[in-house]
């Protein structure tokens, strides 16, 4: 993080720099920095000695302070006061950096083909979900300017709006679809296409086992999808109406056509320990939601199914995104879903996280 910094500081406004208490960001030293960043970013540390011992490493290892004394003016109406890195399918190698003064995020990528697949998938989607307005583009330094969005923090959602997020994100995934089918922009494939064929498979028979000889044998609608929706890239925005803006479109591929909704249930529980989601999925709360979009796909949402639907989500997710992790990552990311899966079945339609969290 530190050698980016250095390495965009051109980009930075005059001031003194130091990380943030989560570590996640360097920040100008200013109280009208910190309380914008503030109002920007997640902390996602909902356990206490997490978050203390965090802190502990910020006073000991990451405790001094970065003085930039010239502004160099790099790009016109625009002075950076925060530097952070962000995470894509290559690792933490891309960066942002915000302008609270001018209301801009410069994107700076580190491959040629990052840039590019951000403006296609910006192309694509614009015309179905509200994305922030692309300012500039830099074809040579590989860089994009796009407007900084006012929006309220997620553990400011109250239960309404929780509510209004699904609802508008199923909105605007049917009429997504009906594009997508009537365009023929959809496969179809069996469920054996998401299996991974080398000697990982074992990890993940249990679910297979656990899946309906029905449900393994259909083909399933396959399209271009977020591919990591959640609520860390859904804003809500409520100065005038309601209304949800999605970003991080870095994982954008084909994908089985209810996989973002399922990994918004999945995240919310793995990262923020929010059962609140998948809980009214498996309260049958969702149902009319996915009734609409299986009949899009000339299919049928089978009520009986809703755990067989998630363990099928599982296997896309693993194959996408845990496979290629280390033993120890994976299985972490296996126990908790069997752990999750577990305390459901025991509890029924009470709150899945009770036993997870002890």
């Amino acid at each position: 993080m530190m050698y980016n910094f250095y390495k965009y500081q051109k980009f930075m406004s005059a001031g003194i720099y130091a990380y943030d208490n989560s570590i996640k960001f360097i920040a100008r030293s200013d109280h009208y920095t910190a309380h914008k960043a503030n109002q920007i970013f997640q902390q996602n540390y909902n356990q206490v000695f997490i978050r203390l011992f965090i802190l502990l490493l910020r006073k000991i290892l990451f405790n001094y302070k970065i003085r930039i004394s010239n502004f160099h003016h790099h790009l016109d109406n625009f002075s950076g006061s925060v530097y952070r890195p962000v995470r894509s399918i290559t690792g933490y190698s891309d960066s942002r950096i915000f302008d609270f003064d001018h209301q801009k995020v410069l994107n700076l990528f580190a491959t040629r083909s990052d840039f590019y697949s951000t403006l296609k998938n910006y192309e694509y989607f614009q015309e179905f979900f509200p994305l922030p307005k692309i300012l500039s583009k830099d074809e040579e330094n590989l860089s994009v300017i796009e407007e900084l969005i006012q929006f309220q923090q997620y553990s400011e959602w109250d239960e309404h709006d929780k509510c209004y997020i699904i609802d508008e994100i199923f909105k605007k995934y049917i009429h997504y679809f009906h594009a997508c089918k009537k365009r023929e922009n959809v496969l179809y494939n069996k469920l054996s296409s998401f299996l991974p064929s080398d000697r990982e498979s074992y990890e993940i028979q249990w679910f297979i086992d656990e899946i309906h000889p029905m449900l393994l044998n259909m083909k399933y609608p396959c399209l271009k999808l977020h591919g990591d929706l959640w609520t860390a890239n859904i804003m809500l925005i409520k100065k005038d109406s309601n209304q949800i803006y999605v970003i991080d479109w870095e994982y954008s591929n084909e994908y089985l056509f209810f996989y973002d909704f399922f990994n918004l249930m999945w995240l919310e529980v793995y990262v923020n320990h929010n059962e609140f989601y998948l809980n009214k999925y498996v309260r049958g709360e969702m149902d009319i939601y996915f009734e609409k979009i299986f009949a899009i796909f000339d299919l049928t949402f089978q009520k009986e199914h809703r755990l067989g639907y998630l363990y099928i989500f599982f296997l896309n997710f693993y194959k996408e995104r845990v496979q290629p992790l280390h033993k120890s990552e994976r299985h972490q990311f296996i126990h908790r879903f069997k752990k999750t899966i577990a305390t459901i079945k025991k509890e029924g339609t009470e709150p899945i996280y009770k036993m997870m969290s002890q």
